[in-house]
């Protein structure tokens, strides 16, 4: 079984739709697909220790574990990362709306 790491983007709160009660959940993104998933937040406290990288089955890779990965890279890397997520969705904008108008 091979290990990828997803890093942690920001917490959200939802409701329950069971209990109308407030949910915090961890927004991860996975660092090998690109993709996000998140995990209630409350998983993650019972289940881990705080020295302790929490490991979940990986969503999007077959028999694979993901690593929780929580700012373990450097705020300028993470601010350069989202930057770029940034910049790629408004050029893919940018070409929608000349192909689309």
């Amino acid at each position: 079984m091979r290990n990828t790491t997803a890093t942690f983007i920001q917490e959200v709160t939802v409701t329950d739709p069971d209990t109308n009660a407030p949910v915090t959940v961890s927004i991860y993104k996975h660092d090998t697909t690109g993709g996000m998933f998140g995990i209630d937040s409350s998983f993650i406290e019972q289940n881990f220790e705080d020295d302790e990288t929490p490991t979940v089955a990986d969503p999007f890779v077959n028999n694979a574990i993901v690593e929780l990965i929580e700012y373990e890279i450097s705020p300028t890397l993470f601010q350069d990362r989202q930057d770029a997520m940034n910049k790629a969705m408004e050029e893919d904008e940018e070409e929608d709306m000349k192909t689309y108008g």
